[in-house]
């Protein structure tokens, strides 16, 4: 868990179910895990900001992003597919969501938002809305997206996830509605902003359509 001497003397923890009498090692695995999580919570003992908490660790973004998507693959590695609703579709996002109803709010240069902003805890997954194929994506950060990803639905619709931490899976790739495809996070030109998938709806594959009406209905939540 790479401790400084000095952190450990203020963090040190003695994991549970370690012999009476024992002092916390660092050698120890049940112990620096324990003293890991004590870290990462801080003062308050609880993590309220992933981020916040990761970068106690190394100040740096991109050390944040590696250490979150890395978490991401692990998850996904563990996890079964979320079993698709009597239409056969999910929510995008895996895990606790607060959608955004701003279809069509005014953006920079004279843009109008094309989707709506699905916002969670950087970190999570994303995962396939309907079985299909992915047919484009980009796994480098750059333009207002960053890294981004599309899946052309068996319904004939194409979803678009942008801002992702990290891709999960490669152009070509049949998935199944409920699949982990990529790690939500900032990237893109949502850098300054909360961690959200920018997600689109383009019905039949063309112009881009509401998503927020199957959004609010698929992930049980409206804002």
């Amino acid at each position: 868990m790479q401790f400084l001497p000095s952190t450990w003397r203020r963090w040190g923890r003695l994991a549970s179910g370690r012999p009476a009498g024992s002092a916390p090692s660092p050698h120890n695995a049940w112990d620096a895990i324990w003293t890991a999580a004590a870290y990462l919570c801080g003062s308050s003992g609880q993590v309220t900001d992933v981020r916040a908490a990761i970068r106690t660790y190394n100040r740096s973004d991109a050390y944040v992003n590696k250490v979150l998507a890395k978490a991401g693959e692990y998850d996904a590695a563990g996890n079964a597919i979320v079993g698709p609703s009597s239409e056969g579709m999910v929510c995008p996002v895996a895990g606790r969501v607060r959608p955004s109803n701003d279809w069509h709010a005014p953006r920079s240069g004279g843009r109008q938002h094309q989707g709506n902003d699905l916002f969670a805890p950087s970190g999570t997954l994303l995962v396939a809305i309907e079985d299909g194929v992915v047919d484009k994506a980009s796994n480098v950060d750059v333009g207002l997206g960053g890294i981004t990803l599309w899946i052309k639905g068996s319904s004939g619709t194409r979803w678009y996830y942008a801002h992702n931490t990290r891709n999960l899976v490669p152009v070509g790739a049949h998935v199944s509605a409920g699949q982990p495809i990529a790690v939500l996070g900032n990237t893109g030109n949502a850098r300054t902003t909360p961690s959200h998938v920018h997600f689109e709806m383009h019905p039949g594959g063309g112009a881009a359509a509401n998503p927020y009406p199957a959004v609010a209905r698929l992930c049980g939540t409206t804002t």
